[in-house]
């Protein structure tokens, strides 16, 4: 009489270290020298706002944190998330681009509008936004306001000044932030970014000096 032979199981083994390593993953938290990819909005004041940056799931945005290269409030807004989590946060006008402040506003005379001793009247246009240096070198951005025989009035406050940003998304995935991701003079949120990212910490300056053109 033959003997049925009985067949183990089949299992499935990690080792202790591979375990440990998959536990540490996903209780990892958004913080400072982490790098987190994330899918999100950001729109003006509300869920009915403007969208000013959206990034899909499907062309997620790697954000490095603790580089001081983003917005604070943006920032304090995803720590101590993991993966998986959605959010949803608003960040009020003087945690964003500021307040619009009425000393932002200021007259130039035209004569900082020379490049190569022309007058560069092309520029001088109600609505124009012209870049600009002052004397250190620092470049920035004002919008003509209206412009006189002599004089330019400019309005410097950012583009986003006195709006509220809505926030949502999702954390797609978190991981140490590599040494050099750490002290690249790159910006947090991937060479794309700028002070005209949502985002970013860019823009605000006020300083009086020449054309950029």
């Amino acid at each position: 009489m033959s003997q049925s032979k009985i067949r183990p199981k089949s299992m499935f083994f990690m080792p202790i270290f591979a375990n440990s390593y998959y536990n540490q993953v996903l209780n990892m938290t958004i913080g400072d020298n982490k790098a987190a990819v994330l899918a999100y909005k950001i729109q003006l004041d509300n869920t009915s706002g403007e969208v000013l940056e959206q990034v899909n799931i499907e062309t997620p945005r790697t954000i490095i944190f603790g580089k001081g290269t983003i917005l604070p409030s943006f920032e304090s807004g995803l720590k101590g998330l993991k993966a998986g989590e959605k959010f949803v946060f608003t960040i009020a006008p003087e945690n964003a681009f500021g307040l619009y402040r009425d000393d932002q506003i200021i007259e130039l005379s035209k004569e900082n509008f020379m490049v190569d001793g022309t007058l560069r009247e092309d520029l001088l246009k109600v609505g124009t936004i012209i870049p600009m240096t002052d004397e250190n070198g620092h470049h920035f951005e004002g919008k003509v306001k209206s412009v006189s025989e002599t004089m330019v009035e400019m309005d410097f406050n950012h583009s986003l000044a006195g709006k509220s940003l809505l926030v949502s998304g999702e954390v797609i995935s978190i991981r140490e932030a590599t040494e050099e991701e750490m002290t690249s003079n790159a910006h947090s949120c991937g060479d794309c970014c700028d002070e005209k990212d949502s985002c970013c910490d860019g823009g605000g300056h006020h300083h009086h000096g020449g054309c950029c053109y």
